[in-house]
C-alpha cells in the first residue's frame, strides 16, 4: 500500500477530538530536522488534505515517522505501531534529501517564510 493511503487510513481512525489534537502537533516541532507546518496551512483541513500537506512538507519517508510520533504522543501506541508495521521497506525511495537538494523537512520552512 503507499504511504499517503496508510498516514490516511491511520488518521480515519482518529474522533473529531483526536483529528484536531494531531494537526495541532503538526504545527509544534515533532522530529528533528523536521519543521512545523504553519497552523494556517492546516486550518479547516480534512484528513486527505492534511496528508498531502504532510507529503509536501516531509516526503514519504519521514511523514510516516512524524505521524507515528505524534501517534505516540497522543498515547494512540496501537495506531502508531499497525503503522509501522504497514510501513513499506521502500517508503523513502525517490524521497531522500539528496535527490530533493535540500530536506523535504527544511524546504518547508522557506515556503513558509515566503508565503507569509
Amino acid at each position: 500500500m503507499e504511504v499517503p493511503r496508510l498516514i490516511l487510513d491511520s488518521l480515519d481512525q482518529l474522533g473529531a477530538d483526536d483529528f484536531k489534537r494531531f494537526r495541532w502537533n503538526l504545527t509544534q516541532p515533532v522530529l528533528d530536522g523536521c519543521r512545523p507546518i504553519p497552523k494556517s496551512c492546516l486550518e479547516n483541513k480534512d484528513r486527505p488534505d492534511t496528508v498531502s500537506r504532510m507529503m509536501d512538507s516531509y516526503g514519504k519517508e519521514s511523514a510516516v515517522n512524524v505521524t507515528v510520533e505524534i501517534l505516540k504522543r497522543m498515547n494512540l501506541n496501537n495506531e502508531a505501531q499497525k503503522l509501522q508495521n504497514a510501513r513499506p521497506e521502500d517508503a523513502d525511495v525517490g524521497e531522500t534529501s539528496e535527490n530533493r537538494g535540500t530536506s523535504s523537512c527544511q524546504s518547508e520552512g522557506k515556503a513558509a517564510v515566503f508565503s507569509g
